[in-house]
């Protein structure tokens, strides 16, 4: 059984069994095979016979072949390999070599092509420390040669993942994974999976440095697979920590601290000391390095306060991973974590100022300085080199120019000599942004940033090389050289968008452009202050929705399809512990007295499960031949707009707010304009702010609307363009906070008095002029029907409505029965609040519904029980052209759904989710989602509000109605009544439609904005 299904084992445990039979034989002289010799013979012919590997019965026979005076070699070459391998882990490559030579020579003696393969190994480690690359090449070679002479595969595939290992560190990229490939396709899985994954593990990082983000995670996680497979919580934490690295690297340092807090946690089941403590150690030291980008982003947020915490949090990380590592005498996690201390310190004095920032500079020299002591005490020339450029940096922020300067030369005369590439061009960057233009010697700038694109061009990083194009444009701007600026901004552009294409997933293309927004925000911003207006546009769009914009290519593609069975079923089981421990959370939160304790437990264990589907998500993603069918649109141009997509009769009005001013892009089928607004970027949020805010509150207060702050607005954003709008649609593109803003309640002037915006133009919006474009270009292989589905009136509180009692009503507030208690009674949820009847919203189903028979449509209102989460899932939903859902809604961030009836013992948890609305198959004219802030959600930075809005577009609805606060419930019944008889029995265009229904609620009890103006139509 063991020789079957534990294969990994065979092979470790005959050498071990080798080992100890031959100790046996020098302690007591005796000869012949012995028990040990015996049971290594049995498992090595199993090994022969169930994982084709005919060396370790080479082995035996080598063993078994010795005469007493061969094996007393065997102890001395065993004490010096045991030598080798504690100076190899302790850093001290003098003695690692020395002691490795004189075991590879007795071991060569005797035959024992193992210990020959493993020193060898050794050898060409020490050499690629100490920087002698091809003195190391020439060592793995040997190794390969050997393996391949006595068909060792797993010597092969090591000396083969070696020789990656040498020539990605002189950042030969491509080499080094033809070799990794090589050697992946040698090793045989289970039997070698840890050499395996170590050869993954390297195939990872070379994607990575290169920008190939999608092969990059496939390879970390393949790794990953392996270790669970194996239990082997060693290497579970090591390549959790690998893929936490990646999530830094692309720029989502929030899923990388949960990944290293993942692998600390299972660092903590190793059981072996010596194993455990560098596993936390290293755990500890990324844990510290995601804190540094949090703060880095925090500082760049303008939080100063929240910047200096996680400065400090970032430093406790790195001071408890020196601990562990100097414990356990690892020099390695040691020059890792002195780097680290040197960069945050660098930091606090960024934000410190004074003498505080003097403190903290003098701090990061020290830890610079240690670092680099420790690199020359190993003869370890690239931690030398990086040690040398923390040290120019900590010098430079604390005027010592000369100094700083000599240490950057000096770590470029280190890696010059060992040929890393990559940290020259870095370095030569950072002597060009640092020493050279800020004394005006912008020759010698460009000079250095054009060797450093060289450097990078030769080693395959593409975002370095796009970031010495951005350099090299900044110079020209400073020079008034416009147009030379304007071509290396678009080369740089170029340069992005191909590590973007090959980001991979969605997620991960999103987490690259919230990392590189400012890039292009910067090339964006120097093309709207130069008149390269038709550029600034297309370099706007490529910020703004892509990735919705690629899911939208997506869903046009059967990607089920091509999923693996065995992966489908994991995941449909993972679907089913989801759903089940959210309910569990549900349940605990209506506990009285709530048990905070259980309620974290069950939210932890509920973060395990989503970290484990989305793992499993990306992995199915990844290797779905399908995807690679998938078009992605490329963002639309000024001219394509004018001449494809925009009608004669309408206005796109894309807004873009950066940190140097707001601006406006106005498109028609003729003309083309770009204005830069009267307000800053918080003067806008802080008005945008308080009209939501008054609007909201204005009614409950008894208060007027606030037209002042609405006719404010409008100078702002409409009034700029009045000359261009009349008598147009306008298609609103919001940036930033815009999204939250309705404009049809902006207020103009004429004469003495005013106007709302609404009653002048037909008001609609789309996240992306690109949107727009695929939304017109995409065609349907037939057209949706015109059956009605609603769902309304769900049943909250089933104990009370089984036992038929009276349930609460009203929203999260109470009851109430005045006008002004309309704003107590909404569709606005939070998860775990008791939820109060929603009666209006059965009564609005009723009345869509009977609209629909009235055309001689078919119309199907769910209602109560009715109203549930299955009929919301089920395929029939298809055949439904016009889907409407009038209920509570949760916008939490985390945790976005539409609340259905909530029926104890159901296979569902009443939760219709922005996840299962997005595996949803819709093919409708129209999806309303009738519930408070349905078209709100979670804020990123060039995506925009992505919430359920998109979640209904993807899954197969060209347009969606949805609200930006939380709506009345009468009032809302009002507003849909009118909006279905001005589309189904008047037969407007729905935009119109929607249009003429609030508009006819302006002179009605429900004419404050605050009933009207919160439903906004997106889409087509």
């Amino acid at each position: 059984m063991l020789a079957r299904n534990h294969r990994d084992f065979l092979r470790p445990l005959v050498q071990t069994l080798l080992n100890e039979y031959s100790r046996e034989f020098t302690r007591s002289g005796r000869s012949g095979p012995g028990e040990r010799l015996h049971l290594a013979r049995a498992l090595a012919e199993r090994a022969g016979r169930f994982s084709d590997d005919p060396f370790p019965l080479r082995q035996v026979s080598v063993y078994g072949s010795w005469a007493f005076s061969q094996h007393e070699v065997k102890a001395r070459a065993g004490t010096c390999a045991a030598e080798a391998r504690t100076a190899l882990k302790q850093g001290r490559y003098a003695d690692a070599a020395s002691q490795a030579e004189a075991a590879c020579h007795l071991y060569r003696d005797l035959g024992d092509e193992a210990g020959q393969g493993e020193m060898l190994h050794i050898l060409g480690r020490t050499e690629r420390q100490l920087g002698n690359c091809k003195a190391a090449i020439e060592h793995h070679e040997r190794a390969l040669r050997l393996a391949e002479e006595s068909r060792d595969r797993l010597g092969r595939g090591r000396a083969l993942i070696d020789l990656g290992d040498v020539h990605e560190r002189q950042k030969n990229r491509k080499k080094a994974a033809g070799l990794y490939e090589e050697a992946l396709a040698t090793l045989k899985i289970p039997e070698e999976w840890q050499e395996a994954g170590r050869g993954l593990r390297q195939l990872g990082d070379v994607y990575v440095a290169t920008g190939d983000f999608g092969r990059g995670y496939q390879a970390y996680s393949q790794a990953l697979l392996h270790a669970e497979a194996a239990h082997d919580a060693a290497f579970v934490a090591e390549y959790n920590d690998y893929l936490g690295y990646f999530h830094r690297r692309l720029g989502d340092p929030d899923k990388a601290v949960a990944l290293h807090r993942r692998a600390l946690q299972k660092a903590g089941q190793i059981r072996t000391w010596g194993i455990r403590i560098p596993a936390r150690a290293r755990a500890l030291n990324h844990l510290g390095l995601c804190t540094l980008e949090l703060a880095q982003r925090a500082a760049g947020g303008r939080d100063p306060a929240g910047a200096r915490a996680l400065y400090h949090e970032a430093a406790r990380y790195e001071e408890q991973a020196l601990a562990l590592a100097k414990r356990t005498a690892d020099p390695w996690r040691q020059g890792y974590v002195l780097r680290a201390l040197a960069l945050i310190h660098q930091e606090l004095g960024r934000i410190a100022g004074g003498e505080a920032a003097a403190h903290e500079y003098h701090l990061s020299l020290q830890w610079a300085e240690e670092a680099l002591r420790l690199a020359r005490s190993m003869k370890e020339k690239e931690w030398e080199g990086l040690a040398l450029h923390r040290k120019a940096e900590a010098e430079a922020l604390l005027g010592l120019k000369k100094d700083g300067f000599d240490s950057l030369h000096e770590a470029l005369a280190v890696w010059q000599a060992i040929g890393d590439f990559q940290s020259m061009g870095h370095a030569l960057t950072f002597m060009g942004r640092n020493f050279h233009e800020p004394e005006g010697r912008l020759a010698e700038a460009r000079c250095a940033y054009e060797q450093a694109r060289g450097h990078f061009a030769k080693i395959l990083d593409t975002e370095a090389e796009a970031g010495t194009f951005f350099d090299c444009a900044r110079l020209s701007a400073r020079e008034g050289r416009k147009t030379e600026a304007a071509a290396l901004y678009e080369d740089a552009f170029g340069r992005l968008e191909k590590v973007r294409g090959r980001a991979g997933l969605l997620a991960f293309k999103k987490s690259y452009m919230e990392r590189v927004y400012d890039r292009y925000e910067e090339g964006a911003r120097y093309m709207l202050e130069t008149g390269f207006n038709d550029r600034a546009f297309t370099h706007v769009e490529a910020m703004k929705a892509r990735v919705f914009l690629d899911q939208l290519a997506e869903a046009g593609v059967d990607l089920e399809r091509g999923i693996d069975p065995e992966m489908k079923k994991k995941r449909d089981d993972l679907e089913v512990a989801l759903s089940a421990a959210h309910a569990e959370i549900i349940d605990a939160y209506k506990m009285r007295p709530s048990d905070e304790g259980r309620i974290d437990s069950l939210k932890a264990a509920y973060e395990r499960l989503s970290l484990e589907m989305e793992t499993l998500t990306r992995h199915i993603r990844l290797k779905n031949p399908v995807y690679a069918s998938v078009q992605y649109p490329e963002p639309v141009t000024v001219t394509v707009l004018q001449e494809t997509i925009l009608t004669p009769g309408e206005i796109l009005l894309e807004y873009f707010i950066s940190g140097s001013g707001v601006y406006a892009f106005a498109v028609t089928r003729g003309g083309y304009e770009v204005r830069k607004l009267a307000a800053g970027e918080k003067e806008l949020e802080a008005s945008v702010r308080a009209l939501i805010g008054s609007t909201e509150k204005s009614l409950l207060k008894r208060e007027a609307f606030d037209l002042a702050a609405a006719r404010k607005l409008y100078d702002i954003l409409i009034k700029p363009f009045e000359g261009l709008i009349s008598g147009r649609t306008l298609i609103i593109v919001p940036d930033g906070v815009l999204a939250r803003l309705p404009f049809e309640l902006l207020t103009g002037r004429e004469g003495d008095g005013t106007f709302f915006l609404i009653e002048r133009h037909l008001v609609k919006y789309v996240q992306s002029a690109s949107v727009l474009a695929v939304l017109r270009t995409r065609h349907r292989k037939e057209g949706p029907s015109e059956r009605f589905m609603g769902f309304g009136d769900p049943v909250y509180d089933y104990e009370r409505y089984s036992a038929g009692k009276p349930e609460r009503e009203g929203g999260l507030q109470g009851g109430g029965r005045t006008l002004l208690a309309e704003l107590a009674r909404t569709r606005f949820a939070r998860t775990g609040e008791k939820l109060g009847r929603l009666k209006g919203s059965g009564e609005e189903i009723r009345a869509i519904e009977a609209i629909f028979k009235q055309a001689h449509k078919e119309g199907r209102g769910l209602l109560r029980l009715r109203a549930r989460e299955a009929s919301a899932k089920d395929g029939d939903v298809k055949h439904y052209g016009y889907l409407h859902f009038s209920a509570h809604g949760i916008v939490d961030p985390r945790f976005q759904a539409i609340v259905l009836s909530q029926i104890p013992g159901e296979e569902d948890d009443g939760f219709l989710t922005l996840g299962e609305i997005m595996n949803s198959h819709y093919e409708a004219h129209l999806v309303v989602l009738s519930a408070c802030r349905s078209g709100l959600g979670a804020v990123e930075r060039g995506e925009g509000i992505t919430g359920l809005t998109r979640a209904v577009m993807y899954a197969g609805s060209p347009a969606a109605v949805v609200s930006l606060w939380s709506v009345s419930d009468v009032g809302t019944k009002e507003l849909m009544v009118r909006f279905y008889e001005n589309m189904i029995r008047k037969g407007l265009p729905k935009e119109e439609a929607l249009r003429r229904a609030k508009l006819g609620l302006l002179g009605t009890r429900f004419g404050h904005p605050f009933f009207w103006s919160a439903f906004v139509m997106y889409g087509e």
